[in-house]
């Protein structure tokens, strides 16, 4: 008889509850934190919290819930800071972030940019004929600007590296150093930063186009709002938008990641 396979999961959002979801369909019977101990494994929310101490929607702390599961007990999560990491090592738990999976990075930057793109019009943002400046060409980026492209905007990317300037020309994007950005900047109403570092100073932010929109999916703001107020440019922070506007879908990424994570490493044999 197979033995039954028993996953721990907490969260209580739209994504975690999805998450749940695919863990039983996928054959794994799903309980609380409260059943850890008769689990074979436990599945944290990302973030795995809210305010660095406790579980994501819980009141159980991080320390307590580790110090109770006891050394070797695989604890699966999502963006594991040093915080958690270091929790883990003083009581020998075992940490798996299951979105270090490349695939299920890119299937997540997919949704962030298509809801990058509906968080845009659901503004009011014109895009047809449009110059619209896109910072950074990294998965996000790269995503965003064939949307953007196909939504029949005029796409500029600022980029650093060579390499990423050349993919960018060649992809048939207007290719912008970020040395260079103030004499291009011009014409340019929207743009969607995907760079996690302060890269647009005030000189920059005043290049362009009055009431200018900057939407900022990074995890670090890409300048200073104060600076950027007063340039007349609005900072509209858009994180974690596959969990609001795909929560299913978002959920589904992450659950098959943790599945391959438990397949792959063993956890229940």
């Amino acid at each position: 008889m197979e033995r039954e396979k028993i996953l721990a999961a907490a969260g209580t959002d739209e994504r975690a509850m999805s998450m749940k979801r695919t863990f039983e369909r996928e054959g794994y019977r799903v309980v609380g934190l409260d059943g850890a101990k008769e689990a074979h494994a436990v599945v944290l929310p990302m973030p795995y919290t809210s305010d660095e101490k406790h579980i994501k929607d819980t009141d159980i702390t991080l320390d307590g819930l580790f110090s109770s599961l006891g050394a070797r007990y695989p604890v699966l999560g999502g963006r594991f800071d040093w915080n958690a990491y270091g929790t883990a090592m003083r009581y020998g738990v075992r940490l798996f972030d299951y979105y270090e999976n490349e695939s299920a990075q890119i299937k997540n930057a997919y949704l962030t940019s298509l809801a990058a793109l509906s968080f845009a019009l659901e503004r009011g943002e014109e895009l047809l004929g449009k110059r619209v400046l896109v910072c950074g060409y990294g998965r996000i980026g790269k995503i965003l600007c064939r949307l953007l492209g196909c939504a029949g905007a005029h796409v500029c990317v600022a980029a650093r590296k060579e390499e990423d300037l050349s993919w960018i020309k060649v992809n048939g994007f207007e290719e912008i150093r970020y040395s260079r950005l103030k004499e291009h900047a011009h014409g340019i109403r929207l743009i969607f930063n995907t760079v996690p570092s302060k890269i647009l100073d005030y000189g920059t932010l005043c290049t362009f186009e009055k009431n200018a929109t900057l939407i900022e999916l990074a995890s670090k703001a890409c300048c200073d709002e104060e600076e950027a107020s007063v340039a007349g440019v609005s900072v509209l922070r858009a994180a974690s938008l596959p969990g609001k506007y795909y929560p299913e879908a978002a959920g589904k990424i992450l659950a098959y990641s943790a599945v391959e994570i438990i397949k792959r490493e063993g956890l229940i044999t």
